[in-house]
């Protein structure tokens, strides 16, 4: 990213494309915030995720994104990798392509990540009771049941995976 000037590029593809932020908003799925900070220079090192997410909305690769050529007309783009980190909080379209253009190894090291992180939850759950207030608890539950719908996505095969939203309200309930 050294070199390259995030605001100049997200407002030369914005302009190009004739999208308001609130366009790019909907199509990328990053907060208006951000899309904010980034084009005031409030943030000037977005996350990966987050450059990776405007480069898919705006049909071009992170590279071209990131390059200092005057933008192109949208292509076809690769699918965001398949990682928990994101999953966790990405919409159930850039899952589902994520999923369906990862490798047999790629989806093995994903349900691995949600395995660890089930692990992981349970072994606190496991603690001492006084460990952990009952609010806390109660979310570390709802996180499992979230990992368990994410891992039964992931590992579907002709059968319909549960459905995520589900999982997610019940997280955010």
């Amino acid at each position: 990213m050294e070199g390259v000037d995030l605001r100049d590029r997200l407002l030369a593809y914005r302009a190009d494309r004739g999208w308001s932020q609130a366009r790019l908003v909907e199509e990328s799925g990053v907060a208006g915030a951000t899309i904010a900070h980034i084009e005031t220079r409030a943030n000037k090192n977005p996350r990966r995720i987050t450059l990776m997410r405007l480069a898919q909305a705006f049909g071009v690769s992170l590279d071209e994104f990131l390059s200092d050529r005057p933008p192109k007309a949208p292509v076809q783009t690769e699918a965001l990798p398949l990682r928990l980190e994101w999953t966790y909080d990405a919409d159930d379209a850039s899952r589902e392509q994520a999923l369906e253009a990862a490798t047999t190894e790629e989806r093995a090291v994903y349900v691995g990540e949600i395995d660890a992180a089930m692990e992981s939850a349970e072994q606190v759950l496991r603690g001492p009771e006084e460990s952990l207030t009952t609010d806390s608890r109660l979310q570390l539950r709802r996180y499992v049941s979230l990992l368990v719908a994410l891992r039964d996505e992931a590992t579907a095969t002709d059968a319909a995976p549960p459905t995520l939203q589900q999982a997610k309200e019940l997280l955010h309930a």
